[in-house]
């Protein structure tokens, strides 16, 4: 679930990690991560959208999330990420600013095709990803929900503080603006 403009929206592609309750801890790969919902920015509109549902996308999802409070010292963090549309194998479709309380900052890229991909795929997509990172956790979604068969997925990376020293104050989550690929995260667990 997410919110829209003040409603809570369900997000039926992610049913099967977020049922049966919204918030919960979850066994993905070898982590136990705490599921309550995403955040989602977007860089700008996929090119294959009308301009009425280009506006909608922009207005629904902003560019960048700033200022998500950590405060705390910490050696590294990993997240489960994933996009909602493809983009070119190699651009960077957003990343990840981590805050220290001395003032400096550490920058995490978050590029398609290394480190996330889309979250759903058909088969014949599946066909054509043989080069795509391998996802940490992934279902089959059956084709009655949306008419054709097709795979849920999503995406584990890390990050290595290079200043494990040092606290950690806040995260931002920035869209490359050039990429239409809207990146999503679900759960970042940290590491002390």
């Amino acid at each position: 679930m997410f919110k829209i403009m003040g409603t809570m929206q369900t997000a039926p592609d992610l049913r099967a990690i977020f049922d049966p309750v919204p918030a919960h801890a979850q066994l993905l790969g070898t982590n136990e991560w705490w599921l309550n919902g995403l955040v989602q920015v977007l860089g700008c509109p996929n090119a294959a959208l009308s301009a009425k549902n280009a506006a909608y996308w922009l207005q629904v999802f902003a560019s960048q999330k700033l200022d998500l409070p950590i405060h705390r010292r910490l050696s590294g963090a990993a997240w489960l990420q994933g996009t909602i549309w493809e983009a070119t194998v190699g651009q960077t479709v957003a990343r990840l600013v981590w805050h220290y309380a001395d003032g400096t900052q550490s920058e995490s890229e978050i590029s398609y095709g290394r480190d996330t991909a889309r979250f759903w795929a058909t088969p014949a997509q599946r066909l054509r990803e043989i080069a795509l990172p391998e996802p940490i956790w992934e279902t089959q979604e059956p084709s009655g929900d949306f008419g054709y068969e097709r795979q849920i997925r999503l995406y584990r990376q890390e990050w290595a503080n290079p200043k494990p020293a040092i606290e950690v104050t806040a995260l931002d989550f920035i869209a490359d603006p050039n990429c239409p690929a809207a990146p999503f995260i679900i759960a970042i667990n940290v590491k002390p």
